[in-house]
């Protein structure tokens, strides 16, 4: 009977020395997480290497605060791998973004779902060669405009405000953020040729109307959609 009663109090003093235990496994897993997400985040765009409309350089900071947070990004706006072929191409972009998680903490911790919204100001400056047709064979059709036609040098300016509506999540690894994204929404774009050879010029362009690179470089304003993908390295601390 002794015995009995001494069994019991060990199976519950094991008991009880088990829940001790795992509730501080627990409470110490809870700081590890918190520490490990951190409220900062350095990250660097890796696809805006290869953007079709402002490729450069980005990097960000972002700032956490509960299921919100703020990001501002700045970019070097430069065609390292010379895609669009043009002599020289350089200018700026600047974002700032504002995240909405869907759960402040996730259970997991290893994966957190957000919805955000972004504005952007891109401004480049374009030197670049091109075919140009006099203004006065303008009316001519396209196969007598090809005899009129000449190659010159020329300067444009592009700016952009676009704003976007965008879903992405956040992967951690130790400290390393991965951060995929997708998003979709409008660009207001004005375009400036300047020091043509003869200003009142016209770009001879046989490119398709509605290519990427014929839309967006038409002289003039005009309000495009916009869509994006991003996909972004970070530390967290």
């Amino acid at each position: 009977m002794r015995s009995g009663l001494i069994k019991k109090k060990n199976i519950s003093l094991m008991i009880i020395g088990f829940l001790l235990f795992s509730s501080s496994l627990m409470a110490q897993g809870e700081e590890e997480n918190k520490r490990k997400w951190g409220k900062h985040i350095i990250k660097f765009n890796s696809t805006k290497l290869i953007n079709f409309s402002f490729p450069g350089i980005e990097f960000g900071y972002e700032h956490r605060y509960g299921r919100l947070s703020s990001q501002f990004s700045v970019a070097y706006l430069v065609d390292i791998t010379k895609d669009l072929k043009v002599i020289s191409y350089n200018g700026c972009n600047f974002k700032f973004e504002e995240k909405f998680f869907f759960k402040k903490q996730p259970p997991n911790n290893i994966t957190r779902f957000y919805l955000s919204t972004e504005i952007s100001y891109n401004y480049v400056e374009i030197y670049q060669t091109r075919q140009f047709l006099p203004i006065e064979y303008k009316q001519l059709d396209e196969y007598e405009q090809e005899q009129y036609a000449y190659t010159g040098n020329f300067n444009s300016q592009r700016q952009a405000i676009i704003a976007n509506l965008k879903f992405g999540f956040q992967i951690i690894i130790k400290k390393i953020i991965l951060e995929p994204c997708w998003g979709g929404g409008i660009g207001f774009h004005n375009v400036i040729y300047y020091d043509k050879l003869n200003p009142n010029d016209i770009l001879f362009d046989q490119s398709h109307p509605l290519s990427l690179n014929h839309v967006i470089n038409k002289e003039g304003f005009q309000v495009l959609p916009n869509f994006n993908f991003s996909f972004k390295i970070g530390i967290t601390f």
